[in-house]
């Protein structure tokens, strides 16, 4: 049995934007809105994560 794989490989590095918060802003108990914009030829999702980093 013959099975054929496309594997496509990710060349270019998208430009990621973070409009908001501004930078060295501070927050209070509520935790900031992020607006993003990433400008791509091929971006289909985006996705983050946040590590509790406590000692920052």
């Amino acid at each position: 049995m013959l099975r054929w794989v496309i594997v496509r490989k990710d060349a270019y590095i998208p430009n990621i934007i973070i409009n908001s918060p501004l930078e060295n802003e501070t927050f209070g108990n509520v935790p900031p809105i992020f607006n993003i914009s990433i400008i791509s030829e091929d971006v289909v999702a985006t996705w983050y994560r946040i590590f509790d980093r406590s000692a920052v």
